[in-house]
């Protein structure tokens, strides 16, 4: 309050001198800094700082004071520091002389809360400034609307509308090699700052995001130069579009079912021509055991969420809180059902219940003569079978009773329906269903040995009742004999 009444004073003083000394008043005006900024311990005009100033451009000056002046000092309270060379607009109280105190007379006075002397960054004689219903010429080449005190080329403080006949146009030009864009943010400590421009590197649009505390950023979409190639968090998109992280495509859960059916909420991939036959291909192009997952139906954390893996050459459709996968599939082509490394075409957990085996009504094999040669009637198969052993057991470790062969004691005897482990010694399967063709032609040969004891039967029970004839007629003989041996 004080501060403002000696103001107040000043100036009445000012303006009283200014009608005894000489022609005063209010001026406004740019120029270039002479002699560097003084700092005197006994003051030559009102305030401690000044600077001897070249004027370049007179913004205002009604009173035609500055008339005929090339370079005027000006006075002030606040040192800024200013140098030869650089570029100031000075708007003050001047004293064009007369008798006058020595330190007001052919000076500028900064005094009033209004008056002041500030930096230009750049200088030009045909910028402009328009402030509110203002327009005049600024040194800096800054253009301001709505603010008289513009940071960049063009300062608006307000809204600004393009309109005009289509095409209605905003263009930004930069130099070749440079970035030409927009760039959107708020004012605040520690806020992100929205950048859209046209990288002058590669040609392309990028969407980009930058925070100053901490200090980081990184492209958020990119529309590459020359293929239109889209990538969201990626700056070298390798496909129309290229998502690198999670994509999600979700239904609003206030949307009807009809509404579901008429906006269709999914992710197609429609291959082009008749029929718009449906294609998708999932991939990671740049490193082959890096794992793809797509999710169905619920999130990680839901027991009915299923899971579409490929990762390191293998396939998986798994439950996403089960394990081991559900189906799981070799690059090779085999097929492990709650097995993650079949070795088999299809292969099952060696489980002793439901888990651990398969149910149809059928189960087929090829068999055809067109798919064999070196065929061979399979010999000595009863011997084989008399050394084969049919036994209980119980499965270890899951307590099941069971009834069948051991695999070794098999292989021992029939070494073709057995699979050993890589030592080959432990045996991993036994082909049960191949034991059919054994068990044939034992049974061929036992009932090929059954008929020729049958015939051999058949030749004894000839021999036998040829033997009994034979017998019958030697006691016939026997009785002859002795009956004519007894008559007289």
């Amino acid at each position: 309050m004080r501060t403002a009444r000696i103001t107040a004073i000043l100036l009445l003083v000012l303006a009283l001198a200014g009608q005894v000394c000489g022609q005063n008043g209010q001026v406004t005006f740019r120029g270039t800094v002479t002699v560097d900024e003084a700092h005197d311990v006994i003051p030559v005009c009102y305030g401690d700082y000044h600077v001897t100033v070249d004027i370049k451009d007179i913004v205002a000056d009604p009173d035609t004071v500055l008339k005929g002046v090339d370079s005027v000092q000006v006075c002030y309270g606040t040192g800024l520091g200013l140098e030869v060379g650089e570029n100031v607009e000075v708007n003050g109280y001047y004293w064009a002389g007369g008798a006058c105190p020595k330190q007001y007379c052919k000076r500028v006075q900064i005094t009033a809360a209004s008056d002041y002397i500030t930096r230009l960054v750049e200088y030009g004689d045909d910028d402009w400034m328009v402030s509110g219903n203002l327009m005049y010429s600024i040194p800096s080449g800054n253009v301001g609307i709505g603010t008289s005190r513009p940071g960049e080329k063009l300062h608006v403080v307000g809204n600004v509308l393009v309109q005009g006949a289509s095409p209605a146009w905003l263009k930004l030009l930069g130099e070749l090699g440079d970035d030409a864009g927009i760039s959107m943010t708020t004012t605040g400590v520690g806020v992100n700052t929205w950048e859209i421009l046209r990288e002058g590197a590669s040609s392309s649009l990028v969407v980009r995001e930058s925070f100053p505390y901490p200090p980081f950023g990184d492209d958020r979409v990119v529309v590459k130069a020359r293929t239109g190639n889209v990538g969201i968090a990626t700056a070298a998109p390798d496909a129309r579009l290229h998502v690198l992280g999670d994509a999600l495509v979700e239904v609003p859960a206030s949307v009807t079912t009809s509404a579901v059916d008429a906006v269709k909420p999914a992710l197609r991939v429609v291959k082009e021509g008749a029929g718009r036959q449906l294609a998708a291909y999932f991939s990671n192009p740049k490193d082959g055991d890096a794992e793809v997952d797509v999710q169905l139906g619920g999130g990680k954390m839901l027991p009915w969420g299923w899971s579409i893996k490929g990762a390191n050459g293998l396939f998986t459709i798994s439950n996403v809180a089960v394990l081991p996968p559900a189906i799981s599939v070799t690059s090779t082509g085999y097929v492990g059902i709650a097995e993650t490394s079949p070795e088999y075409r299809l292969e099952l957990p060696n489980t002793a219940s439901a888990a651990g085996q398969g149910r149809a009504n059928a189960w087929k094999t090829y068999s055809s003569q067109r798919w064999k040669t070196n065929i061979r009637t399979i010999d000595h198969a009863m011997d084989k079978v008399r050394d084969l052993r049919g036994v209980y057991f119980d499965w270890k470790g899951q307590g099941a009773h069971d009834i069948g062969m051991v695999a070794e004691e098999v292989g021992r005897v029939i070494p073709e329906i057995v699979d050993y482990e890589a030592n080959g010694t432990d045996a991993s399967s036994l082909a049960y269903d191949r034991l059919v063709a054994v068990l044939v032609e034992a049974v061929k040969e036992q009932d090929a040995r059954i008929a020729e004891l049958e015939q051999t039967i058949a030749q004894n029970k000839r021999l036998e009742q040829r033997l009994e004839t034979l017998e019958r007629l030697m006691q016939r003989r026997h009785v002859i004999t002795v009956d004519e041996q007894v008559r007289p």
